[in-house]
C-alpha cells in the first residue's frame, strides 16, 4: 500500500512577496541596525516632554524604514 498525498505547490510571485515582506519585517525589528528602535526611542522621549529629540528620533527612524524598503524591493511583477 502506498501514501500518496499532493503537496500544493504555492506560486512563486505569492511566495516572493511573502519571503520580502519576512525580511522586511525581520530589517525593520533589528535590535542595532532596524527602524524599530527609533521609533521606540522617539515614543519614550516623547512621554518625557522632550519633543525636539522624539521628532529627530522619528526622523531618524523614518528614514531607516525607507533604507530598508529600498534594500528589500517588491519582486517585479
Amino acid at each position: 500500500m502506498t501514501d500518496t498525498t499532493e503537496t500544493e505547490i504555492q506560486p512563486h510571485g505569492e511566495w516572493a512577496e511573502q519571503d520580502t515582506e519576512r525580511r522586511r519585517l525581520r530589517a525593520y525589528a533589528d535590535p542595532e541596525t532596524g527602524s524599530d528602535r527609533h521609533f521606540a526611542e522617539a515614543n519614550r522621549l516623547e512621554a518625557q516632554g522632550r519633543t525636539d529629540e522624539a521628532v529627530a528620533a522619528r526622523a531618524a527612524g523614518l528614514a531607516r524604514y525607507s533604507e530598508i524598503r529600498e534594500a528589500h524591493p517588491w519582486p517585479a511583477e
